[in-house]
């Protein structure tokens, strides 16, 4: 029931004689409202550089580093099934 009340409330438009300077039409009336700040990106050659670096190359390159540790257990394993071992925790077992 509450949250009827105030969706109800919310969805209200306001009229003229609710606010007596008429804050309330001019707002409705404009096409858009203009934000008081504007955000522009910047062109400094250094921050974009190091931007570029944190959010970009070093976590690539940490991570192309781990998977390729990755890529190469999993070819070491592959190939020592492969040749008829089992591995167990780093230790390698033959298979009869």
């Amino acid at each position: 029931m509450l949250s009827s009340d105030m969706f109800e409330v919310g969805s209200e438009t306001p009229s003229p004689s609710d606010s007596g300077d008429g804050a309330a039409d001019k707002v409705l009336s404009s096409e858009y409202v203009r934000c008081p700040w504007t955000c522009e990106l910047t062109n400094d050659t250094g921050y974009v550089i190091y931007s570029a670096l944190g959010s970009f190359f070093i976590p690539m390159t940490v991570m192309l580093f781990f998977y390729f540790r990755i890529y190469k257990a999993a070819s070491r394993t592959t190939k020592a099934i492969n040749q008829g071992f089992r591995t167990t925790k780093g230790k390698f077992i033959q298979m009869k």
